[in-house]
C-alpha cells in the first residue's frame, strides 16, 4: 500500500509542474472546541519517518500555519489527544481544512488541484480495501459452513483487486 501511495504521489507531483503564481501557503483549519490548547502539529515524511515542520496551538476551534513550500509534497496535521492525522498535498496555496474531531483521517481539506487528486486516489484505494474485506469475510463465513471453496479463491480475489489498482494508476497518471 505504501509504494502505492507513494507511485500517485510521483504522478501528482509530474501533473504540478506547471508554474505556480503563489510563493507561500496559508492553512486554516477547524476542529470542535473540545480541541482548545492542543498542540496541531504539521508534518511530512522523510523515508519512513514523521518530521515536524511546523506546529501551533489551537484556539477558538481554529488552527493556522504559514510558509514556502519548495515543490508540492505529502503533509499531515495532527492534534494532540486526537486519533489519525489529516493527510494533504501541500503547495504554495491557500487551504481550508474542516477537521473530523472523530477521524482527522476523513476531514476535509479543500485549495489545490494536487490535494483533490490525492483524495480521489484514497477514496479508490479505499473502496479496494472494503471489496477485499468483504470477501474475505464471505470466504471465512462460508469455511465455518463448510461450503466447497476454492483453495485459491483469496489469492484470485486479491489478484483482481491489485490489478483493478494497477489500472486505475495507469489510469491516474496518465
Amino acid at each position: 500500500m505504501y509504494k502505492y501511495i507513494l507511485f500517485s504521489l510521483i504522478g501528482i507531483s509530474l501533473f504540478s509542474c506547471q508554474s505556480e503564481t503563489k510563493s507561500s501557503y496559508t492553512i486554516n483549519a477547524e476542529i470542535d472546541t473540545t480541541a482548545n490548547g492542543k498542540l496541531a502539529r504539521l508534518m511530512t515524511l522523510e523515508g519512513r519517518n514523521q518530521v515536524l515542520k511546523d506546529s501551533t496551538r489551537i484556539a477558538n476551534g481554529k488552527l493556522s500555519f504559514k510558509g514556502k513550500a519548495d515543490s508540492p509534497e505529502l503533509y499531515f496535521i495532527s492534534v494532540d489527544g486526537y486519533r489519525g492525522n489529516t493527510p494533504f498535498i501541500l503547495e504554495n496555496t491557500d487551504y481550508e481544512i474542516k477537521m473530523n474531531a472523530d477521524s482527522l483521517y476523513t476531514s476535509t481539506v479543500s485549495g489545490s488541484e494536487e490535494t483533490k487528486l490525492f483524495k480521489e486516489y484514497q477514496d479508490f484505494v479505499g473502496g479496494l480495501s472494503k471489496m477485499y474485506q468483504k470477501s474475505f469475510k464471505e470466504y471465512q463465513e462460508r469455511r465455518m459452513k463448510n461450503d466447497s471453496l476454492d483453495p485459491n479463491y483469496m489469492r484470485k480475489v486479491s489478484d483482481s483487486l491489485l490489478k483493478l489498482n494497477e489500472e486505475f494508476d495507469l489510469k491516474f497518471i496518465n
